[in-house]
Parts: C-alpha cells; structure tokens; sequence
C-alpha cells in the first residue's frame, strides 16, 4: 500500500542522491522495487535520465527562472558575441557550466564577466 509518508521518503532520497537505483531505495524502505517504480512514475512523475531521477516535466517557476535564464544568456551575447563563451561559461574540471542564475550577472568562477 502506498501511503504519503513513503512518496514522501522516497522523494528525500531521490532529492539526497539523484543516482539513487530503485533496489536501493526499496532495500532502505523495505517495500517492493515495483512499488518504488510505480511511485517514482507515477506519483511523483520522475524517470531515470543519464543515471540521475529528473521531473518529466518542469513546473512553473522552473520554466520561469529557464526563461529569466536564456534572457539574460541572450543580453550577455548581444552584448559582445566575440567573448560571449568564456564569459557565460566556465569548465570546472569535468562539466561545462553556465554561471548564471536568475538575478545574477555572469561569471567565471566567481569573476563577473
């Protein structure tokens, strides 16, 4: 039986460690993986994408702060398009990543662009 208490717990874990396997998360809870895919799909609409649990679908303000994000992306290129790709986006040392955040001006590791 699916009750609220194990959506719940099974969102925690999922949230704590996104490469999380569903025989992991039904050895901790002691429930069947069946009934942990049932859950992940269904009540909390998630599917397992590049070894990470992600959201089928983006709520919202997750659409909203994508939008804020591509704007200002956009602004950042009209700006100068010679230096647009080391000022948006930093390597890490394994990823590639865009430093902006809504609200925020570009960076590269922590130096505004």
């Amino acid at each position: 039986m699916t009750t609220p208490q194990i959506i719940d717990q099974i969102h925690e874990l999922i949230l704590e460690d996104r490469r999380i396997s569903a025989k992991s998360i039904a050895e901790q809870l002691e429930i069947s993986r069946e009934q942990v895919w049932s859950i992940i799909q269904e009540d909390l609409n998630m599917r397992k994408l590049s070894a990470k649990w992600v959201p089928k679908c983006l709520d919202a303000d997750q659409k909203r702060q994508r939008c804020q994000s591509s704007e200002q992306l956009m602004e950042l290129f009209r700006r100068n398009p010679n230096d647009f790709l080391p000022g948006a986006i930093g390597d890490h040392g394994r990823n590639l990543v865009i430093s902006l955040r809504p609200g925020d001006e570009a960076t590269t590791n922590g130096v505004t662009a």
